[in-house]
């Protein structure tokens, strides 16, 4: 059915939560933020209902011209207004922007009456509502200033619990979060993100939008008034992980999505996007001494889902969607992990809504997927389908993908374009159904963030039979390797002649088994091409390993002879769970973790001696020889190409010196150490073994 329209196709910045419910009578509601014009200079919530398949509405349910941004439930058959819908959304009633409510008299009335809260210049907006079994009104909105999370509620639809907000120990930049409540109990949880800090440095802590801890804060009786009596979970909790192993080898981070249902049984199911920061940490005797992240393309992602058991807490994972991996044998010019462009705010699986079945407790999760790499419009975004995956066994493990929507339009112009963007699932599967509404945006991208031109986007309610969903056998990435980075090397600034390069690629394995690196090879080019052969990666020419979720940080050798002339080179790392392919390009720029080992160009006047002794631990010497004195730097990195440590940074005369280096603080690994003059550069090898 299509129920509507939309100029704003835009629905949520990041949770979306709900935007469809099923009443006990059978009657589906839908909300969406519906813009009137090109320009959305008008834009309203509005709503529909259906009953018996005829569609009514849509109305607005706001009182101004500029609101925005709904969620809704519906109150129960016991109450005054039996099964009507409550829309929360913010709206601008004043000169301040502020979250409202608008309750229907009655179901699919559609004879509404706002509900504002108190505003400020800082007021809380972008609500995300729960209506729970005594037919209190729940409400999670962000405060702008710091995107912190702030809860109210409301039991007769016209005063306010704490009317200044109840503001959540946690906050963010990912503007996510969301409501829950129990169909089944008296439980509500409020789900929300704490940002984390990635590293200190010059300038402090450096926190991101991608960093995440994802919370539950768990009320028995929906009471939120009395802290104590609320449990904060940590489900993630992955600022521990410095000094604990996590139950995720990968240490994936949150970002932007959350959300969350009860079971029949009380236990609390979490599904949450992850996105680009990959913690490492160096730990000696279990402490940690050095930690590092590696950034994921910022359009990668993938779905997690994590089961909080009702009796004791504990905490189980599963992994719903990911694998996105892509290349293409054919043409390496297209082999990437990046194949997909899904705009501002998205992730290439992300935007998690759950559904349950209480006559059985089977779990749904869908998702939106832009992984297609030709499912493009004409300026490159991505377009949206709809995925959905079933759990027969609490979220253990989750069964074979459904594409749901399944409307790919490669290469669409603005207009023609079928991109189901902005989906979500009704909580409760009705009638042997799940109930689907989404926003097919005719020109991929976000209107927001200058993505794409505007179109009149129409608005969809879909009904999925779940036999088409069965749990089947259990789903799993499998081992599996997608490169997280590329090299940039500027040949041009290099003398002609052999070298032999040093460099590092993070790998990550998205699979629940360890992956084996079994072989490299070099195996694209075009333009003049030097002679380049890998000689070894990790210092091993045969097999590398990298374990379940986790990256590798593979430090390969490859020996090349560079001329003047302009080139493209792949290398190729052959896995058991495919091949991966390496882009070797000759660009305009060098990065300071560049690390460059001349084999036959040795600098005039300047000597490097091999450290003795080699191999070491923890001490040794390096010696180097000047014949003019001058400025001199002695510099080592770590397998990462990352400046460990300084050794020397000054003036010096002609001779022979000798410098002592003392890596009691650091990893086994081959490390590098590099000695400049005025009279050039020379690196060579060292390794630590403990």
């Amino acid at each position: 059915w299509e129920l509507g329209n939309s100029w704003y196709d835009y629905q949520h910045n990041s949770t979306q939560g709900k935007q469809i419910v099923v009443s006990e009578d059978g009657v589906i509601h839908v909300c969406w933020m519906k813009g009137y014009d090109s320009g959305a200079t008008e834009r309203h919530a509005v709503y529909v209902c259906i009953i018996d398949d005829t569609l009514y509405g849509p109305v607005n349910v706001d009182n101004t011209a500029r609101s925005g941004y709904c969620t809704l439930d519906v109150l129960d058959a016991l109450h005054d207004h039996a099964n009507a819908a409550v829309v929360a959304f913010h709206q601008q009633p004043g000169p301040d922007l502020g979250t409202t409510i608008s309750a229907d008299w009655g179901s699919c009335w559609l004879a509404f009456i706002p509900f504002n809260h108190t505003t400020d210049a800082d007021d809380p907006i972008w609500p995300k509502i729960a209506i729970d079994n005594s037919n209190k009104v729940h409400l999670l909105s962000i405060r702008q200033s710091a995107g912190t999370n702030c809860y109210d509620a409301t039991t007769d639809l016209a005063t306010w619990e704490t009317p200044t907000w109840i503001e959540i120990p946690t906050s963010s930049a990912s503007l996510s979060g969301t409501v829950v409540t129990s169909e089944f109990d008296d439980q509500v949880a409020l789900l929300t993100h704490d940002h984390l800090p990635l590293h200190p440095n010059e300038e402090g802590l450096i926190f991101s939008q991608a960093n995440n801890d994802v919370w539950a804060h768990i009320s028995p009786d929906g009471d939120f008034t009395d802290w104590e009596q609320v449990s904060s979970i940590n489900v993630t909790d992955l600022l521990d992980s410095t000094t604990t192993e996590h139950p995720l080898p990968g240490h994936v981070y949150g970002y932007c999505d959350i959300d969350g249902l009860f079971d029949t049984d009380g236990n609390l199911h979490v599904a949450y996007t992850t996105r680009p920061y990959w913690g490492d940490y160096t730990r000696i005797d279990g402490e940690v001494v050095d930690s590092t992240y590696i950034e994921r393309w910022a359009k990668t992602g993938q779905v997690w889902h994590a089961m909080i058991a009702a009796l004791d807490e504990e905490i189980e994972f599963s992994h719903i969607a990911g694998y996105v991996g892509h290349n293409n044998e054919d043409d390496p010019e297209f082999a990437s992990y990046f194949d997909g462009n899904p705009g501002g705010w998205g992730s290439l699986n992300d935007r998690p809504s759950l559904a349950i079945d209480p006559v059985n407790n089977t779990l749904y999760c869908m998702w939106r997927n832009f992984t297609n790499l030709p499912d493009t419009s004409v300026t490159g975004y991505s377009n949206a389908e709809l995925w959905v995956r079933s759990s027969c066994d609490y979220g253990a493990t989750w069964g074979e993908a459904v594409n749901i929507t399944d409307s790919s339009t490669p290469g669409c112009l603005a207009g023609e374009c079928a991109s189901e963007a902005w989906g979500t699932l009704a909580e409760i599967v009705f009638d042997g159904y799940l109930h689907l509404e989404c926003l097919e945006d005719l020109d991929a991208g976000g209107i927001v963030q200058e993505e794409g031109i505007w179109t009149n986007n129409p608005v969809w309610y879909l009904r999925v039979p779940v036999d088409t969903v069965p749990c089947g056998d259990a789903w799993d990435a499998g081992p599996h390797a997608t490169r997280l980075t590329d090299t940039a090397w500027n040949w041009g600034a290099l003398e002609d002649g052999t070298y032999e390069i040093i460099d590092y690629i993070h790998l990550l394995n998205e699979g629940s088994s360890t992956l084996h690196i079994g072989g490299i090879e070099l195996i694209y080019h075009n333009g003049n091409v030097p002679e380049v052969t890998v000689t070894s990666v990790n210092g091993n020419s045969e097999a590398a390993d990298i374990p379940p979720y986790s990256v590798a940080h593979l430090r390969y050798t490859w020996n090349a002879v560079i001329d003047d002339q302009q080139y493209d080179a792949y290398i190729r790392f052959i896995t058991d769970g495919g091949t991966v392919d390496y882009k070797l390009s000759n660009r305009n720029s060098f990065s300071p973790e560049d690390v460059r080992v001349a084999t036959d160009t040795t600098p005039s006047g300047l000597e490097l001696a091999q450290n003795y002794p080699n191999p070491f631990n923890p001490t040794t010497t390096i010696e180097y020889t000047l014949t003019v004195p001058g400025m001199v730097t002695l510099e080592v990195f770590n397998p990462l190409g990352e400046l460990v440590t300084r050794l020397v940074d000054g003036s010096r005369p002609a001779g022979t010196h000798l410098v002592a280096f003392d890596a009691d603080e650091l990893a086994s690994g081959v490390y590098l150490y590099r000695l400049t003059t005025d009279s050039g550069a020379i690196s060579r090898k060292m390794v630590l073994v403990r």
